[in-house]
């Protein structure tokens, strides 16, 4: 049996019951206890539990210490093990800090698509979830911070972030584009950055090698260029991206976004935001091509704004040809994309209610495809 039958089976659930809450059913409880069900009570699935496992388990004392730039995360594991010293007790807590943030988030945006929006979550950040639980708070905890900006509390904005950076580094890029995303950018030159984004794309011709070479010209970047050396002579992330479904779906998906941007908008001005994010999120996909690891890490971050922005973007097409369309083909490429990511035996999923492989034995299932290095 493939291996993403599970996570299909939760995409489809989770799609089925928008069809009731368009009718006015409140579905918000049913959609939590689904996503606690699934995520909460899981086994050894994905990857990172390999490390997550063996640092919990170290001495108290010992933990800060291999999260040296992520004291957050080090004391909200140190925490949870004080209190309740089991793994599955922690992975646990920390899909609940999740759900949490996710629901807060959700309902801001909703309008009766909260489930359509739990299904984005499966497709985009079911790996997120799974193997990222350090990244996924901090990518929460940017996406909850935005109405703070938008309410002028900026200080609220600023340590919600902060938060984020202890438990994930990246969120310094988060703090750094608070100060941009509140602004009209100019629609011609979106749409100038992106024509020629698409030529170089469909050239082959990134510009992130280009960009990091001339910056060591000029000053010394020390463990970054050993950083980027080793992904560069890496055949996994140093690899380009050409013409696939996601191309399609992502042109597809700006042509929409940009033609019906107004609409958006006037269906809620919170949208202003995403829809910058969601331009960034295009840009890193075209201009940096060469150099695939950016791609990766910088979509987890700003790919968010897709659970958001499609369904505001399938109720601001008023052509019903094209709305239907528009649904029946990002629902094919989702569930195509998460196929993809889950069929593996990485992802072969386990629940710890109905019984699941112990440390042991699942370790054992992955030394057979890859080195473990504890």
């Amino acid at each position: 049996m493939p291996y993403s039958i599970p996570y299909l089976l939760l995409s489809l659930f989770y799609l089925g019951i928008w069809h009731f809450e368009k009718r006015g059913k409140n579905v918000s409880l049913l959609c939590s206890l689904t996503f606690i069900l699934f995520y909460a009570f899981r086994g050894f699935v994905a990857w990172d539990w390999l490390s997550y496992y063996t640092r919990f388990n170290l001495p108290l004392e010992f933990i800060p210490e291999v999260y040296p730039l992520e004291q957050g995360f080090a004391y909200f594991c140190m925490t949870i093990k004080a209190i309740i010293d089991d793994y599955h007790v922690f992975v646990f807590v920390s899909s609940m800090v999740d759900l949490y943030l996710l629901n807060k988030i959700l309902s801001r945006y909703s309008k009766g698509n909260l489930s359509l929006m739990f299904f984005f979550f499966v497709v985009f950040y079911t790996s997120a979830e799974m193997d990222l639980m350090r990244n996924i708070k901090s990518i929460l905890l940017f996406y909850y911070s935005l109405e703070y900006v938008r309410k002028k509390k900026i200080i609220c904005f600023w340590l919600l972030n902060l938060l984020g950076l202890s438990f994930h580094s990246s969120s310094i890029i988060f703090l750094l584009l608070g100060l941009f995303i509140f602004r009209s950018w100019n629609r011609k030159i979106i749409l100038l950055l992106f024509i020629i984004g698409n030529v170089l794309f469909l050239q082959q011709e990134g510009i992130f090698t280009l960009l990091f070479q001339k910056l060591a010209g000029y000053i010394d970047i020390g463990i970054y260029e050993v950083i980027y050396e080793g992904y560069a002579n890496s055949d996994k992330y140093s690899s380009q991206y050409g013409i696939s479904f996601g191309y399609i779906e992502r042109t597809l998906s700006f042509i929409l976004i940009y033609k019906n941007y107004k609409r958006i908008l006037e269906a809620d001005e919170r949208m202003l935001p995403l829809v910058n994010i969601f331009y960034v999120f295009i840009f890193i996909n075209l201009f940096f091509s060469d150099f695939m690891i950016v791609i990766d890490r910088g979509g987890m971050l700003f790919r968010f704004s897709y659970i958001l922005l499609c369904p505001s973007l399938y109720n601001s097409i008023n052509f019903i040809p094209l709305k239907k369309c528009y649904l029946y083909f990002i629902v094919i490429f989702s569930l195509t994309r998460l196929h993809v990511f889950t069929n593996n035996v990485f992802y072969d999923y386990e629940n710890i209610l109905f019984g699941a492989k112990t440390y042991i034995e699942r370790k054992s299932i992955i030394e057979k495809y890859i080195d473990v290095d504890e």
